[in-house]
């Protein structure tokens, strides 16, 4: 998931100032987007979340974030998690459940997507203009990315496409 958001961002421009707690390759692209980034330990995270000391933060997952409590002070989810994709392509859960926890599901604009590809595509080639183990490792995964990218669309989306339009009849 793309993390817990105390108020909406409904485009790239609402991320602008923001302080999240964001480590990592997702920390760097949204540092590029405007985000003041912070890197926080867990213990710490919700008591920031709490006192305003950030405004959003990005943690593991569904049952994690839960354990935390972030949904007690940030009510916007935001999905997906761009910069650790496919860590979970299901998730079911009891509509009357879900109802009680008085959560926004939200997804990012467009434009924040965009965004973050393209900082992230940048970061990756600095890095590999730097390092030619990186460059060594990025060029292959990046072509098999491109061709695994083609069978998803093939193997999994036509499911999903599929199991939408059911769903939908039901």
């Amino acid at each position: 998931m793309g993390g817990w958001f105390r108020k909406p961002v409904p485009d790239l421009k609402a991320l602008k100032g923001l302080k999240m707690r964001i480590p990592g390759f997702g920390g760097k692209i949204m540092a590029k987007m405007g985000v003041n980034v912070q890197t926080l330990a867990a213990a710490e995270i919700y008591p920031a979340l709490e006192r305003g000391v950030i405004d959003a933060t990005e943690w593991i997952g569904p049952y994690d974030d839960q354990k935390l409590g972030f949904y007690q002070v940030a009510k916007n989810y935001y999905a997906p998690a761009w910069w650790e994709p496919s860590t979970q392509l299901s998730l079911y859960i009891n509509r009357k459940a879900w109802d009680s926890l008085r959560v926004q599901l939200e997804t990012f604009s467009d434009d924040i997507m965009q965004a973050a590809s393209k900082h992230a595509k940048d970061i990756y080639q600095e890095l590999s203009n730097k390092d030619k183990t990186w460059r060594k490792v990025y060029d292959h995964w990046n072509k098999f990315r491109k061709t695994e990218f083609h069978w998803f669309s093939v193997a999994e989306m036509h499911y999903a496409d599929f199991a939408m339009m059911k769903h939908r009849e039901c």
